[in-house]
């Protein structure tokens, strides 16, 4: 988790510089069946927190800096 600073955009119809929020985590966990051979899952998270908005000139698009995204894995492995 960390801040994140940006000076001001005026072309993006920002007048003052601000400060965002961005986390990530993760956890991996396995499971050994046998000896040789393990199941695995992987479970990843990563944050941008942020309550601004980007107007972009002569269009009536904007961005909205902040997201979530989740992933999520499993595998097998083999141990020779």
């Amino acid at each position: 988790m960390g801040g994140v600073k940006f000076p001001m955009m005026p072309q993006y119809g920002q007048t003052s510089g601000w400060t965002d929020v961005a986390a990530d985590a993760s956890v991996l966990a396995e499971y050994r069946i046998k000896g040789h051979w393990g199941i695995n899952a992987t479970f990843n998270y990563n944050g941008y927190f942020s309550k601004t908005t980007l107007s972009f000139p002569n269009t009536t698009g904007t961005d909205q800096l902040a997201y979530q995204e989740f992933q999520a894995m499993i595998g097998a492995r083999w141990f020779m």
